[in-house]
């Protein structure tokens, strides 16, 4: 696949600041939710369910095609910091053993 670096440039050079701050904010919600998705190996269900969205819209969600609101940031935060305590509970690299008063 060519990449058509002069359409992405007009594209670019088209937009003004509030619209560049915009698709920077959903190129970094894309990141996000691939990265956990990566990480964590989610399947669209998985997705679906943490992030409170219908499977019809998973695509354009995770394609950073979606007019993301700051509760989706809020919930990417969030659903990162489960996640990530789960992954450390499963996988404790360090165990103490617990005194018991007896």
């Amino acid at each position: 696949m060519e990449i058509d670096t002069e359409k992405i440039g007009s594209f670019l050079k088209s937009m003004d600041g509030a619209e560049y701050t915009y698709l920077q904010h959903c190129m970094e919600m894309r990141s996000g939710i691939s990265s956990l998705i990566k990480r964590h190996n989610l399947s669209k269900e998985d997705v679906c369910e943490l992030f409170k969205i219908e499977p019809e819209i998973y695509e354009d969600y995770v394609k950073g095609n979606y007019n993301y609101s700051i509760m989706d940031m809020a919930r990417l935060n969030a659903v990162f910091m489960a996640l990530e305590v789960k992954k450390l509970e499963e996988n404790v690299p360090v165990k103490v053993n617990q005194k018991t008063d007896k």
